[in-house]
């Protein structure tokens, strides 16, 4: 046998291998498919552990998916922004209305929960009405929230 004809069988016996190895990870990974599909809720539960594990290592690796995919998360804010301006066009125009007051110095922001008397917190105002705008509650962030939970 000639020297090229070694090396021609021996690239042969590396493509074999080659080609054995990714049919072998194509297998496992369909495996690991099929199992998470039929164990979800023992996956959910896996994962939900090693996270709580693993804080400073996910923390890392979402940070690392974030920069990674800005484009990407960008898109998907766009997109959730524009359905919720779609969904809520009353809520919008309200915001914006007093938002335009606010900044023409015509409303003044309260600086005090109307409801539990806070100043030291971020105070938003609420609209019970968006039939009229300018009816509002300020309320700080805590007091708002509370206020959202109880109309679902």
């Amino acid at each position: 046998m000639s020297g090229s004809q070694e090396y021609l069988m021996c690239e042969d016996v590396q493509n074999a291998s080659l080609i054995t190895l990714i049919e072998k990870r194509r297998i496992h990974a369909e495996r690991q498919r099929k199992y998470r599909l039929e164990n979800k809720q023992k996956v959910k539960d896996s994962l939900k552990r090693w996270n709580a594990a693993n804080k400073s290592k996910k923390a890392e690796y979402d940070k690392r998916w974030r920069e990674k995919n800005k484009d990407k998360i960008n898109k998907l804010n766009r997109e959730a922004r524009k359905r919720w301006n779609e969904k809520n066009h009353d809520k919008l125009i309200c915001y914006n209305m007093i938002h335009l007051k606010e900044s023409k110095g015509e409303i003044d922001r309260s600086t005090k929960c109307s409801r539990c008397g806070d100043e030291g917190t971020r105070i938003e105002g609420h609209h019970f009405d968006y039939t009229k705008p300018y009816e509002l509650t300020w309320l700080c962030y805590r007091c708002h929230r509370e206020i959202h939970r109880k109309d679902r």
